[in-house]
């Protein structure tokens, strides 16, 4: 069982941080159209019916998210990761709550169903990815070298998995969504 040390326990605390700040800057600016989620609007439902190249959707993801991972995967292995990762927790509890108003503002209580297929399975994948990118990193000095490469190893594959969902799964969750509300 993974033991929450204090560097673990500030992550915590930042993402929390940010879903309080997202959750109030977002009740108070709701009515600036910065702030509206373009995929709750309606032309995201024609493109969605119209999409039948799920392979050419799949190596998108897989190009732009292949920059991310490599990104996140690199800063791991760097002094200055924690603080950066300290930077993405926050602003990560931050974007979701925002998310999540914006999209109960607009829909309801089912936007809440539209925030969760918006986010679902992908997002689960990608979010234990960087758990766990995070947790290396804070434990970074402590690993042997072949754990350290079993561990990214493990990682890239959470990530692919991600997004083999991410081409497949959303689209549908997307289409059920838009007949729901």
């Amino acid at each position: 069982m993974i033991r929450i040390r204090n560097k673990e326990m500030v992550l915590i605390v930042l993402f929390l941080i940010g879903i309080v700040l997202g959750t109030v800057i977002a009740i108070l600016f709701a009515s600036i159209s910065a702030f509206e989620m373009k995929i709750y609007h309606p032309e995201i439902e024609n493109e969605l019916q119209a999409m039948t190249d799920v392979w050419g959707l799949f190596f998108y993801i897989v190009q732009s998210r292949f920059w991310e991972l490599t990104a996140c995967i690199l800063l791991s292995m760097t002094v200055i990761a924690y603080p950066v990762f300290c930077i993405l927790s926050g602003y990560s509890g931050f974007c979701m709550s925002c998310m999540i108003v914006i999209a109960t503002m607009t829909y309801g209580i089912k936007g809440i169903l539209a925030f969760l297929a918006v986010i679902l399975p992908h997002y689960l994948f990608y979010g234990i990815g960087v758990v766990l990118l995070m947790l290396q990193s804070c434990q970074r000095q402590q690993l042997p070298l072949r754990y350290a490469v079993q561990s990214y190893m493990i990682i890239i594959g959470i990530f692919l998995i991600g997004m083999l969902s991410e081409a497949w799964c959303n689209p549908w969750l997307l289409q059920l969504m838009y007949k729901q509300l």
